[in-house]
């Protein structure tokens, strides 16, 4: 068998082995861009990419996985997409083109079906997906599955909530190696949320001019390295120009500069502006340069992500990130109870605002943020919790009776919908005040954000009716004006400050009726926002509503 080193340093040995192996068409040997080539150096058990479109990663990533198993006999891949149908492109497209053109059935026999490849030493490739459709997931199909590699392929695109199950697929593997690759989408996405938990590694290319050191990302020299066209483009004449001094820089004399170097998790990022195919090419950089210029179609946040792979935030977005971490001041949600007892008496007023979950496979749990008004009129969020077990109500209710003795908010105020009337109904039935609880009903667009319905001879239960568009967007207006402070989880697996990144508004109806919605991205959650907001009701209905400095 054919071992490909993977620790050696010497290039030259590594890319012949690699072109006597594969082939990316008939005639054509592959030979992987310099940008990718640290890739097949080391062998690293954690690795992610976030990319442009059109340098090569998919062809990479795929040579990547093929070597893993011929190298390590019984070894298990499995490569998740988000769909079925990209799956099957892949399994088509790459692995059986690139396994059928190559050279490895010289050395290694294998055998293929429509989305599983076996080889003789006993490794195995399968390429499944996390859902059916883009409205749905399920990962039932996957678990279970005994793996030593997984890659998500167009990770973007997977509910960051699903990877934790299909994590455990490598609980049994003594290699649990990990691989990420995609094209960003806004900076809440699964992708950004991911990288930012690696080294964040970025191209560096020197100037042989001046001397500066051009780093390839949007917030330093990414943008100013796209020089103009010419017509004697070319491998040796490349069409980047230094951001310092505009003199014609090289991609190809570049190496990778992490930003946080003590990290394990490596993360690299790759524009098309560092790979050859596009800044030695004049038809392809013009190419680029016409997207740059929103010819086309093509948006800003298009460019961004397509081009040169970078997160960009999409117009309608409410919450920026910029806004978020300015309230983030509040320290760590990990809080103990001796630190939450003196919680009351920071304040001059305090709530427990609950939205209840429904748990399933979306993931839907129950939320608890507790808050408290400052003398300023600043509200502040010190604490909150999210239950594992929604439909435990009994265990809930115990656990909020819990918090009421522990925290001594002055009322609850909870979501009445749906199961609501019931979990209230518990509450009271083990102790909790009657006139602590505020029950909470959504409605539709009403002229008010918030009224107040009497009991009556059918319902015989005071109710605060909301319009929740426009309640939210009192929580918003304050969250951009630094009027809301929150405790700081933005970088845990499962933050739910950064919930408020999702959010975003649309407009839709039909004819003459068009109605406005606040809600989460597709496949993202807002549990923590509606607790927020549920919250602060109970300090406007005491307090009035904020007020807003112009």
């Amino acid at each position: 068998m054919i071992m490909v080193p993977t620790q050696t340093t010497d290039e030259d040995l590594i890319l012949k082995v690699l072109a006597a192996l594969f082939r990316i068409k008939r005639d054509t040997a592959y030979t992987p861009y310099i940008p990718f080539r640290d890739l097949f150096k080391r062998r690293n058990p954690y690795v992610l990419i976030k990319s442009g479109r059109q340098v090569s990663k998919t062809t990479t990533t795929v040579i990547l996985d093929i070597i893993d198993c011929i190298c390590i006999p019984s070894f298990y891949t499995l490569v998740v997409f988000p769909l079925e149908v990209q799956a099957r492109r892949t399994s088509a497209e790459f692995f059986s083109s690139i396994l059928e053109l190559s050279n490895i059935s010289k050395y290694m026999s294998f055998s293929a079906s429509s989305l599983r490849y076996k080889f003789a030493n006993g490794s195995t490739i399968e390429l499944s997906y996390s859902s059916t459709s883009k409205e749905s997931e399920d990962v039932r199909r996957i678990r279970g599955i005994p793996a030593d590699k997984i890659h998500f392929d167009e990770v973007q695109d997977i509910p960051h909530r699903v990877i934790p199950p299909i994590l455990e697929c490598l609980s049994a593997s003594k290699y649990r190696f990990l691989s990420f690759t995609g094209t960003p989408k806004t900076l809440n996405n699964t992708l950004q949320i991911l990288w930012e938990d690696t080294n964040c590694c970025e191209w560096c290319i020197p100037c042989e001019n001046c001397g500066h050191k051009n780093i390839c990302s949007t917030e330093q020299d990414l943008l100013k390295i796209i020089g103009p066209y010419r017509e004697d483009i070319s491998y040796e004449k490349p069409a980047t120009i230094c951001a310092k001094c505009s003199r014609i820089i090289y991609p190809q004399n570049g190496y990778w500069v992490p930003a946080f170097p003590s990290r394990d998790k490596l993360g690299y990022h790759i524009p098309q502006p560092i790979i050859e195919i596009h800044y030695s090419n004049p038809k392809n950089w013009k190419d680029l340069l016409d997207k740059q210029a929103l010819k086309g179609g093509y948006t800003v946040a298009d460019f961004y992500r397509e081009v040169l792979g970078e997160a960009y935030d999409i117009a309608s977005k409410l919450v920026p990130l910029s806004s978020l971490l300015k309230c983030a001041t509040l320290g760590s949600r990990d809080k103990n109870f001796q630190e939450l007892r003196q919680f009351p008496n920071k304040y001059r007023f305090t709530t427990m605002g609950i939205d209840w979950g429904g748990g399933g496979e979306q993931g839907n749990y129950t939320t608890i943020a507790i808050a408290g008004l400052c003398d300023d009129g600043t509200i502040e969020i010190p604490w909150a919790y999210e239950s594992p077990t929604p439909h435990d109500h009994i265990g809930e209710a115990k656990l909020i009776a819990s918090l009421l003795s522990e925290l001594r908010p002055n009322i609850i105020v909870h979501d009445y919908s749906g199961a609501g009337a019931l979990r209230e109904t518990i509450l009271l039935q083990n102790g909790v005040p009657f006139n602590q609880i505020i029950p909470v009903r959504y409605v539709g667009n009403q002229g008010a954000a918030l009224r107040i319905i009497p009991s009556t001879e059918q319902h015989p239960r005071t109710l605060v009716q909301i319009d929740s568009n426009k309640c939210m967007l009192y929580v918003i207006g304050m969250i951009n004006q630094e009027r809301i402070r929150f405790f700081n989880d933005y970088e845990e697996p499962n933050s739910l400050i950064r919930q408020f990144l999702s959010l975003i508004d649309e407009t839709s109806g039909k004819g003459l009726i068009d109605r406005y919605r606040i809600g989460p991205e597709p496949g993202q959650r807002d549990e923590f926002p509606q607790a927020v907001m549920l919250a602060c009701i109970g300090i406007w209905l005491n307090f009035d509503f904020p007020k807003f400095s112009l």
